[in-house]
């Protein structure tokens, strides 16, 4: 699929990704076919890389001079490490969790970088909001959160995948992830109509260059918080800025 698609729009298509989300250990036993995909993409000029919900505690810490996590590694030209806020983060108020997932995903880049060079680290992270437009301090907390990553990946050059832009009532029976379902900037209606209508924007702007507002958690604490927006493009590997 990914050569057809580029024989009709070259560059359309600069990547693979193995997109079941896998604790790190979990893809051992998958080497085999991950070792046949990866030939296969870099045979066609396409990365190859994979989804892993657990890298702080595995990728961020392992023996750097471990044959097998080396070889594994060497598989994939970037790793997208999923760090999602929990139940009680929402309580606590996005720059919290900024902290969190910026100094998690340092510590899995200065790892990586001594174990192989070539393989890029992304994060994908987001934040939920159920109501649209009832609850001012949710909705402000996920313009906050989305702000706060896009400033950062732009300062610090940083991969940064948002999730996401639509919710996802299917992920309503999700359990591992808090409120699943309703991290999209736009939610559904809840209505038949599957056009443009049936969509409703959470947060109307995404302000990319403006300081954001700080949440109301922080507001509690007198903490202040830094600056704006962006993400990235897979494929890219270049954290830029978009207006949303």
């Amino acid at each position: 699929m990914a050569h057809a698609a580029n024989s009709i729009f070259a560059g359309s298509v600069s990547g693979l990704i193995f997109s079941s989300t896998a604790g790190f250990y979990q893809l051992f036993d998958m080497g085999e076919i991950l070792s046949n995909v990866s030939k296969m993409a870099r045979n066609q000029g396409l990365q190859f890389g994979v989804r892993v919900w657990n890298c702080g505690t595995t990728i961020g810490t392992v023996d750097k001079n471990d044959g097998n996590y080396l070889q594994l590694i060497s598989l994939f030209d970037f790793i997208i490490c999923t760090m999602m806020p929990k139940e009680s983060s929402y309580s606590q108020g996005p720059e919290v969790f900024f902290k969190e997932v910026t100094n998690g995903i340092l510590k899995v880049e200065e790892n990586m970088r001594e174990m192989r060079k070539e393989t890029n680290i992304m994060v994908e992270t987001g934040w939920a909001s159920i109501l649209n437009g009832s609850n001012g301090r949710e909705l402000n907390d996920m313009k906050t959160f989305w702000e706060m990553m896009g400033q950062w990946a732009n300062k610090e050059k940083k991969l940064v995948f948002m999730s996401e832009a639509f919710d996802n009532p299917w992920k309503m029976s999700v359990k591992d992830v808090h409120l699943a379902a309703h991290y999209g900037l736009w939610r559904h209606l809840e209505t038949e109509d599957n056009s443009r209508k049936a969509y409703a924007r959470k947060v109307l702007e995404v302000n990319t260059h403006n300081q954001p507002r700080t949440s109301a958690a922080a507001r509690n604490k007198q903490s202040f918080c830094g600056l704006t927006t962006l993400i990235f493009l897979l494929g890219g590997f270049v954290a830029y800025s978009h207006k949303f």
